[in-house]
């Protein structure tokens, strides 16, 4: 195997976080949501 001069090596929790999954759902519906609205009016009057 190939040695590379960098190694990362991540700890994964076990356990799911919940509360960040939640989060993470609450912040990217808006986002999702005027994003589909700006490209549906982009597509609308171009």
């Amino acid at each position: 195997m190939k040695q590379y001069p960098l190694d990362l090596k991540f700890d994964h929790s076990e356990t799911s976080n919940t509360s960040t999954a939640f989060i993470l759902v609450v912040l990217a519906t808006p986002v999702v949501i005027i994003l589909a609205m700006i490209s549906h009016y982009a597509w609308m009057y171009n």
